[in-house]
């Protein structure tokens, strides 16, 4: 697939007509939108990252403590 540029933009608002819905068509405008998406896309890929390393600890923890626990029960204190 083809990536988009600036004058593709361009030229689809200008042909759908909707040209003057938007702000100036300045390549600052676009890239200010593109970025603020692209970093909130990156923030929620972190996020999600962090998610699964705590899953990831908390599921070690928790099999170490059953696993302590089966010892106790097994071999008592």
């Amino acid at each position: 697939m083809e990536k988009l540029n600036f004058d593709d933009i361009k030229n689809f608002t200008i042909f759908s007509g909707i040209k003057s819905l938007f702000p100036s068509l300045a390549k600052q405008f676009l890239s200010e939108i593109l970025n603020d998406k692209i970093n909130e896309y990156k923030r929620e890929q972190v996020i999600k990252n962090i998610i699964y390393r705590l899953k990831i600890k908390l599921a070690k923890n928790t099999i170490r403590n059953i696993q302590g626990i089966g010892y106790i029960l097994k071999y008592g204190l």
